[in-house]
């Protein structure tokens, strides 16, 4: 980093490597293999430092190319792109683009600080009410993009939950439960601990109708000792809870 650049000014940039010939990939002499694999050791570094947010080859028709996305200061972009072994050797020539309107994932929030709160402290002393995270209006729009459907299962107590063999009963529906969910089926199950008329939830991977088919199989419903509604909703795919 130059003395004139503060980390304020990294940014992404789109690097464009293009090799000499447009069937470079299937017919490089050994010498040209050998620059090859520095170039890729050369940007797997700066991938595993972070600086190369991704790099491959680009399989376009008219001739396959290089392709590297950079989050880097303006002065580093260019070193990174001047010390490419496939320039410095001058087997391939490069291009190296800004994209100001980059929108990128979000990496995981900074780990929170430990909070203590004085036993019966009023809810507005614990600065916990606004997530640490923050988004951009383009982030927030392409992350809801990338939401997809599942239906969502609330479980209630029937009228028999208190027959004889409901406690039984119970225990075969936990079972099923436990299976669809290392069959990948339901993600999310989750019995509530409590006595209140809310008996659990689930979020499946699959349409309403698919759930109501799997659901008028479940013994606990068969048997009346719980009951069940459906909701189609949506969210992130890859979700889980914390461990």
């Amino acid at each position: 980093m130059t003395t004139d650049e503060a980390p304020s000014d990294t940014s992404y940039f789109a690097y464009k490597l293009i090799p000499p010939r447009p069937d470079f990939a299937t017919t490089r002499e050994a010498d040209e293999d050998a620059i090859t694999a520095d170039h890729i050791a050369y940007w797997t570094e700066h991938l595993n430092r972070g600086i190369a947010v991704a790099f491959g080859p680009v399989a376009d028709p008219s001739g396959i190319y290089g392709l590297a996305i950079i989050k880097a200061t303006p002065a580093q972009a260019q070193a990174l792109a001047d010390n490419d072994p496939a320039i410095q050797s001058g087997l391939c020539r490069n291009e190296l683009h800004p994209m100001p309107g980059a929108i990128v994932r979000p990496g995981p929030p900074e780990p929170r600080p430990e909070t203590t709160v004085e036993a019966g402290a009023p809810p507005a002393a614990i600065d916990d009410a606004e997530p640490r995270t923050r988004l951009s209006n383009e982030q927030f729009q392409a992350l809801r993009a990338t939401a997809k459907a599942y239906t969502a299962v609330i479980l209630h107590p029937g009228p028999n939950q208190h027959s004889d063999d409901a406690a039984a009963i119970i225990y075969r529906h936990g079972m099923r439960n436990i299976c669809l969910h290392l069959d990948g089926t339901l993600p999310i199950v989750c019995p509530t601990t409590d006595n209140s008329h809310f008996s659990g939830l689930g979020v499946f991977a699959a349409n309403p109708d698919h759930v109501a088919t799997i659901m008028d199989a479940d013994p606990a419903i068969q048997a009346g000792v719980l009951t069940y509604e459906l909701h189609p909703i949506r969210s992130f795919p890859g979700s889980t809870l914390p461990g």
